[in-house]
């Protein structure tokens, strides 16, 4: 896959590669400087369904999937375009801003192994905290197969993150990142 410069890129987990292998990961090299366009995932299982957590390196901003299939795995990119989008709409993000994130990736993204251990230090964070939002927060009709939990992934993008000496909420760090470029 082609690695141009504003074009998304997703470091995948070990698990993440496992699931897509028709794909071949390579590493970023050593010198890359984290973007606005550099993104993590990482596959998980919530009640025995694989679910995918995606999270933005610069602000931290999350969204989670549930009921993950092979299909979906298939059609990765699609899979993360459509999702953030939508996500970033219920965020009330402007056009503008949602065209600044995507960058020219409006059909495929970059995928690769992952990249920054800080990153992956916060999704194990959130990781640890969506069993706890799952059981406490009201949610819609817990039965609903939908892929995206836009009341989960709001809470999440709302959990103040502390990286690097610097608190913030990811959801307000990202809208200032969509604005500053």
């Amino acid at each position: 896959m082609n690695n141009s410069g504003n074009q998304i890129t997703i470091g995948c987990t070990k698990k993440i590669q496992d699931q897509i292998k028709e794909v071949s990961f390579k590493a970023l090299p050593k010198q890359t400087i984290s973007s606005i366009h550099f993104w993590h995932s990482n596959l998980t299982y919530f009640n025995r369904r694989k679910a995918i957590l995606f999270t933005h390196d610069l602000s931290r901003f999350s969204f989670l999937l549930f009921n993950i299939i092979k299909e979906d795995l298939r059609n990765f990119d699609d899979l993360f375009i459509h999702n953030l989008i939508k996500n970033l709409r219920i965020e009330n993000f402007t056009d503008t801003q949602i065209e600044k994130l995507l960058g020219s990736s409006t059909a495929k993204v970059n995928l690769v192994k992952t990249h920054s251990r800080s990153v992956l230090g916060s999704m194990n964070d959130f990781m640890l905290m969506i069993p706890y939002y799952l059981e406490r927060i009201d949610l819609p009709d817990p039965n609903n197969k939908s892929k995206n939990n836009y009341f989960l992934n709001k809470r999440l993008n709302e959990t103040p993150v502390l990286c690097s000496g610097d608190g913030f909420f990811p959801i307000e760090k990202l809208k200032e990142l969509s604005e500053e470029i």
